[in-house]
């Protein structure tokens, strides 16, 4: 979903770990790098929260000015240490 003031938003599941605010994550489709600016679950509103962990559903916003910068079920992971391959 594309935000006029906060750019892209996308809506993930985290399969493990976990993902907050300044976390750097890559996107293994196109092999960019962001920093997490938000992260959130949904009460049915977008609530910000401090933490997404393993089994979450919520969003991530992390200064995607374009969505064409993010593909429909790509793998976003941690750009430190990341996952050997795509979900």
């Amino acid at each position: 979903v594309y935000d006029s003031f906060r750019g892209v938003v996308s809506y993930v599941r985290v399969m493990s770990g976990s993902m907050q605010r300044g976390t750097r994550i890559k996107l293994f489709a196109t092999e960019k790098t962001y920093e997490v600016k938000e992260v959130g679950h949904f009460t049915p509103r977008m609530t910000k929260e401090d933490t997404l962990g393993a089994g979450d559903v919520g969003y991530v916003i992390a200064n995607m000015k374009a969505a064409s910068e993010v593909k429909i079920g790509d793998t976003i992971t941690d750009s430190v240490h990341p996952c050997p391959e795509p979900l």
